[in-house]
C-alpha cells in the first residue's frame, strides 16, 4: 500500500510540471541579463540621460516612473508590465487561425520600457548631427533628400522636412533604426516585446475589441486607432494624432511598418524556441529581419498585432520605421 502511494505521488509530481512546461511553451526572457554580471537592468535605476515624465507619476506595483524621456532627442518610454498573452499563430504560415486551436503562451517575466511613440524625423535629424549617415550593407542608415521622406541634408547638416518634423522616419534600414536606438542607450523590441506591448497582454486581434465581437466588427473601429490604406490619403501622419492602446502607446497599428530585434522564422511550434535564440548578432549574416505593425499602405488584413513582415536589414521604403525598447539584455561583444 505505502508502494502504491508512493508511485501516485510521483504520478501527481510529473503531471504537475509537465503542466506547467506546456503552460510557458516558450518564453522571452528565458536569457534574461539579470542574471549576468556587470548588467543593471532598466526596471532597476533609470538609464543616463533620462529623466523621468513626472506628471505621469510612478506605476503602484513596481515604484517605478511610468513614462521617461530622453533628454537629448525627447523620445518618451512607456513603462509596460510583465505579464503572459496568447499567440495563435500557425506554423508555417504565421497568420491567425482559430481561437480554439494553436494557442502558444507568451511570457514577459519583466517590466520594460517601449516607446511610447514611433521614432520621428525630428528625433533623427539629433542623432544624425551627431553620428553621421552612416553605411552598411552597402546603404546609408536612412534615405535623405527625397520626396518620399522627411529628412533633409544642406551645408552640412540634417534637419527635417517643413511639414515632417514629427511624422514618423522612414527610409531607415534595420541598422539604422538600430544604431538610433542604441545612441539613446536602448535598442529594437524583440518580437515578443513588440506584439505583448501592441496587443496590451490580451488574446484578441485588437485591444480594443470586446468580448464576443468578430474580427470584421472590430475593423471597422481601426480607423480610430490606426492610419492605414483606407484613412491615411497615401502618406504616413504625424505620432499620436490617433487614439492609444490601453497602456497608453500610440500607432502600434498602421502608420509604418516597426523594426524589431529579431531574424524572421517561422516556427512557433519548437517548445524550447525563444526569440533570444534568433536575435541580431555578427557572424550570421544575410537573415530576413522582422517588421510588425503595418503601414499607412496596407489594407484590412495587415495591422493585426500578430502580423509580420520580413526583409534585409538593408531595406529602405516609405512604409518602414521603428520605436525604440528597453535593451533586451545582451549587448555585443
Amino acid at each position: 500500500m505505502g508502494n502504491l502511494k508512493s508511485i501516485l505521488l510521483y504520478l501527481v509530481i510529473v503531471l504537475f510540471l509537465g503542466g506547467v512546461v506546456g503552460c510557458a511553451s516558450w518564453t522571452e526572457e528565458r536569457h534574461w541579463a539579470a542574471d549576468t554580471d556587470g548588467y543593471t537592468p532598466w526596471w532597476k535605476e533609470l538609464p543616463q540621460g533620462y529623466s523621468p515624465y513626472k506628471t505621469a507619476g510612478k506605476d503602484t506595483n513596481t515604484g517605478l516612473w511610468k513614462e521617461i524621456t530622453h533628454e537629448k532627442t525627447g523620445v518618451v518610454m512607456v513603462l509596460v508590465p510583465a505579464g503572459k498573452y496568447q499567440t495563435y499563430r500557425d506554423k508555417h504560415t504565421a497568420t491567425w487561425t482559430k481561437e480554439d486551436e494553436n494557442r502558444y503562451w507568451v511570457e514577459i517575466k519583466q517590466p520594460y520600457y517601449i516607446g511610447k511613440y514611433e521614432v520621428t524625423n525630428k528625433q533623427y535629424c539629433v542623432f544624425l548631427n551627431e553620428e553621421g549617415n552612416k553605411e552598411e550593407w552597402g546603404s546609408k542608415w536612412v534615405v535623405y533628400n527625397e520626396d518620399w521622406c522627411g529628412i533633409r541634408y544642406d551645408n552640412g547638416k540634417y534637419y527635417p522636412a517643413k511639414g515632417w518634423e514629427d511624422r514618423p522616419v522612414v527610409g531607415v534600414t534595420w541598422h539604422g533604426a538600430r544604431a538610433f536606438s542604441k545612441y539613446l542607450g536602448a535598442d529594437l523590441p524583440t518580437e515578443a516585446r513588440w506584439e505583448y506591448a501592441c496587443r496590451t497582454g490580451g488574446s484578441y486581434w485588437f485591444w480594443y475589441q470586446k468580448k464576443g465581437e468578430s474580427y470584421e466588427q472590430a475593423y471597422k473601429r481601426l480607423g480610430d486607432y490606426a492610419w492605414y490604406a483606407a484613412n491615411s490619403s497615401g502618406a504616413s501622419h504625424k505620432v499620436g494624432t490617433k487614439r492609444p492602446n490601453t497602456w497608453n502607446l500610440y500607432d502600434m497599428r498602421g502608420n509604418v511598418w516597426e523594426w524589431c530585434l529579431n531574424y524572421w522564422r517561422e516556427d512557433y511550434e519548437t517548445p524550447d524556441h525563444t526569440l533570444y535564440d534568433s536575435t541580431y548578432d555578427d557572424e550570421r549574416d544575410w537573415r530576413l529581419f522582422l517588421a510588425c505593425g503595418g503601414s499607412w499602405s496596407n489594407t484590412m488584413w495587415t495591422p493585426r498585432g500578430a502580423n509580420r513582415a520580413w526583409t534585409l536589414p538593408d531595406w529602405r521604403d516609405a512604409n518602414y520605421g521603428f520605436r525604440v525598447c528597453e535593451p533586451y539584455g545582451w549587448t555585443e561583444d
